[in-house]
């Protein structure tokens, strides 16, 4: 299970994409600031996951993950952007140049732990959970 869960992370292709779709009703919690955004799994994703892998690879990926969510969250707290932590959602809402709030969907590849950084200037960008120092003194330019 570590393999897939690093295999997987490293073959992410990172982009900045910026979706135009805009939302039209209440947009509740919307992103406008520099954001570092974990995306973690619900009960029911994981229970599906560990009926679908041998007990001892489930409980190593979780070990991973809060490996890395712990990691993530400390880096992330000293910085200056804010931090989002977000379950069983499919897509985020920000508020474009012009002030319209748009919808981004997140990606829907399979993977239940997701790692984004958000920034007016450049959008989203998906980042892989073993390189977010590099990728966030990259993207945030710090």
């Amino acid at each position: 299970m570590i393999c897939f869960l690093l295999t997987n992370c490293s073959n992410q292709q990172e982009q900045v994409v910026v979706s135009s779709q805009v939302v039209e009703e209440d947009p509740g919690d919307v992103l406008y600031t520099n954001s570092t955004i974990i995306i973690q799994p619900t009960q029911s994703q994981l229970d599906s996951l560990q009926q679908k892998v041998r007990s001892s690879d489930f409980n190593i990926g979780q070990d991973d993950y809060v490996f890395y969510a712990n990691a993530m969250s400390g880096f992330f707290l000293d910085k200056n952007v804010v931090n989002y932590t977000f379950s069983g959602v499919h897509s985020l809402k920000y508020k474009n140049a012009e002030g319209k709030v748009v919808k981004y969907d997140l990606e829907q590849n399979g993977e239940l732990w997701q790692l984004y950084f958000f920034s007016p200037q450049k959008g989203f960008q998906r980042i892989d959970f073993s390189d977010y120092e590099s990728a966030f003194k990259k993207f945030f330019d710090q």
